[in-house]
């Protein structure tokens, strides 16, 4: 009966615990939004997250780690994009290459009529993150939702990811804005008469910020063909860029070693997939002794950009530095327990006062990528607000 009575006494102080944790977090983790858009402000508060009561512990990095690992969890539905691939002339970007446009708006992988046919249909042209493509969870779902409000959807596929061959010794990275470019020109000459909206995630909101804002920061990239010289197209009229990756070197070098671990695994997959070309310019040895995504970054990803180090690859990459040259209406969408794209690379709410085109949206709890609401089987808050800004 002791022994009962013990085990009643733990489940119910720890019942106890959570509930006061997820009240704690309904009071002072709400909503916090930096903007000089009266409109966009008020309707990010219409939008109000209520996060899921099992997001939500008294362990702030289970907190974190329970809507991350949720997030990539997902099931998705059968329904499988039409791909277009692109290739990148030599003299566009970094040795040529190819890179891939997964169609959402066919019916069917097989069936590849659209279902938009008017040339106005608003696009959502949606890029990934880091080993991603189309069928990440947080892609493909909003893509199906974007599809069944009447859009265009369409993902962009990194070079070398989600089964694209690397065709050249040129990895994706968080310089390659000019891959981007040509993506997205290739999209907006097809359908010249449509409003494009982007939305990226995580690593992939980084290079959109980049591409955004590089034109005209006051600061330029020192290696200037990873990027592209020209404007963004004027059919771009808006971007939401979720889970933003801020400063890489906050957030490689304070992210946890469980998440660090984990993006290493999925950055030496993506090398040993395509070792056959990449190992001319990197020798595997290096990447096998690779501990860290530092070190991983050091011996690959800097190098076959023209950068000394990762550390010098970090600070080119981190959008921060352009987000004055941000000339789109942009909102960005960060937690303030993500794991990943840490707190601590948050931009200075004055930078982001300081351009009218700029948004900066905080939630106290989400982890990474992982808004999941109150409601059962709901979509995700980070969905539901794409969806209302026009993504």
């Amino acid at each position: 009966m002791g022994v009962l009575f013990l085990a009643a006494a733990v489940v119910l102080s720890l019942l106890a615990m959570w509930v006061l944790s997820y009240l704690f977090m309904l009071v002072f983790g709400k909503t916090q939004v930096i903007t000089t858009d009266k409109d966009i402000e008020r309707v990010i508060r219409e939008e109000t997250f209520i996060p899921s009561p099992f997001s939500v512990t008294p362990i702030p990095a289970l907190s974190a780690f329970l809507p991350t690992t949720r997030a990539l969890g997902r099931k998705k539905t059968a329904f499988r994009p039409y791909r277009e691939l692109i290739t990148i002339p030599d003299g566009s970007s970094v040795l040529g290459g190819t890179v891939g446009l997964d169609w959402f708006d066919r019916k069917s992988k097989e069936d590849t009529s659209t279902i938009c046919p008017a040339d106005e249909t608003p696009i959502v042209f949606v890029c990934h993150g880091v080993n991603g493509g189309s069928a990440e969870p947080y892609v493909h779902f909003l893509c199906l939702r974007a599809r069944k409000q009447g859009w265009r959807p369409v993902c962009f596929v990194m070079r070398g990811c989600a089964g694209l061959k690397l065709t050249t010794c040129m990895t994706y990275n968080g310089a390659m804005t000019g891959d981007l470019h040509e993506a997205l020109t290739v999209v907006c000459q097809r359908y010249p008469k449509a409003p494009v909206h982007i939305v990226g995630y995580s690593f992939g909101s980084a290079i959109v910020a980049n591409y955004l804002g590089e034109q005209n920061a006051a600061v330029h990239p020192k290696i200037p063909q990873n990027h592209w010289p020209a404007a963004v197209p004027a059919q771009v009229v808006g971007a939401m860029l979720i889970g933003v990756p801020f400063n890489f070197i906050t957030s490689c070098t304070t992210m946890h070693p469980f998440y660090d671990a984990n993006i290493l695994k999925g950055l030496k997959f993506y090398y040993n997939k395509h070792k056959a070309i990449l190992s001319t310019r990197v020798p595997p040895e290096q990447i096998e002794k690779a501990k860290k995504c530092e070190k991983f970054d050091d011996a690959a990803t800097s190098r076959l950009q023209g950068y000394p180090n990762a550390m010098e690859y970090y600070h080119e990459v981190s959008c921060s530095r352009y987000l004055d040259g941000v000339r789109v209406p942009t909102v960005f969408c960060n937690t303030r327990n993500d794991p990943i794209s840490v707190p601590a690379a948050l931009p200075d709410p004055a930078a982001i006062k300081a351009n009218p085109a700029l948004t900066l949206v905080t939630t106290g709890t989400g982890g990474h990528l992982g808004w999941f609401v109150a409601r059962p089987n709901a979509p995700t808050w980070d969905e539901n607000l794409a969806i209302r800004c026009g993504c």
